[in-house]
């Protein structure tokens, strides 16, 4: 019944081309934070006072310095009273190395937590595997776990789509992390070959498992608790007709944890 249903109402300018891409609601779903994965900026807008006109409030531009040298915020994803940011690279070598940059509701740095490699992992399980690369992060809580995904650094994402589609070169994750969620350390490193993406838990109370979809070889994969308590990650189902390669990228549960 709406007289602008389905019409743009509002439009904001944050000053550039900026990459802009993947954001998230602060816990309290007053503020939206978006981010630039070229610029590194991040720009927080007020939702709550006039949610037909979003304001822009807050721009932090010193991202890679206050970090530590991470670059190319991606998600953003609410915790009680903070947000987490995962980034896809680093300034160092604009490589895949990067890190999980957590700040306050009000836009405050709080610490960084760097992706393991084979060597930081060393004695953990598959942590032979560990490439320091992120993509999204994502929390079941009841079982104080945080599973991240791994995407490809700066160098590539940044690189004409065309020119990635034609000639891929290597430098892309093959890796999920099971992190220890309140101690933030990781504890398990899961082999996942064709760059898994997106992170869905389960919505059911009891359902203790988690899907993603790896771009590169279109796969879903389940990351699960077994019987004796361990995690556990296998490639589930194909998506699309073998050798199609439709490039998933994202991922919607039904209530019923159907996809």
């Amino acid at each position: 019944g709406s007289a602008t249903f389905g019409q743009v109402i509002d439009i904001d300018s944050v000053g550039g081309r900026h990459e802009a891409h993947h954001g998230g609601l602060s816990d309290d779903r007053r503020h939206l934070w978006l981010a630039g994965l070229d610029t590194s900026q991040i720009f927080i807008f007020d939702v709550a006072h006039d949610p037909a006109n979003p304001r822009l409030v807050k721009t932090i531009d010193n991202f890679a310095e206050a970090s530590g040298g991470v670059v190319g915020p991606h998600g953003v994803y609410a915790l009680p009273g903070r947000v987490m940011i995962s980034g896809l690279s680093n300034a160092k070598d604009r490589g895949g190395r990067t890190g999980l940059v957590e700040y306050t509701n009000d836009g405050m740095y709080i610490t960084t937590h760097w992706m393991p490699t084979a060597e930081t992992a060393a004695g953990l399980p598959g942590g032979e595997h560990a490439d320091g690369f992120g993509y999204d992060a994502r929390v079941l809580p009841r079982k104080n776990v945080m599973l991240t995904s791994s995407f490809t650094g700066w160098n590539n994402y940044m690189r004409p789509s065309t020119e990635l589609a034609e000639d891929p070169g290597d430098g892309f994750g093959e890796t999920m992390v099971l992190w220890d969620f309140h101690a933030r350390t990781p504890k398990k490193v899961f082999h996942v070959p064709g760059m898994p993406l997106e992170i869905r838990w389960a919505w059911g109370e009891d359902h203790d498992y988690a899907f993603t979809a790896t771009a590169n070889d279109s796969k879903i994969w389940l990351v699960y608790e077994d019987d004796g308590g361990e995690w556990q990650a296998k490639a589930v189902a194909d998506v699309g007709p073998p050798g199609s390669n439709p490039v998933p990228v994202d991922i919607s549960l039904s209530a019923d944890d159907g996809m």
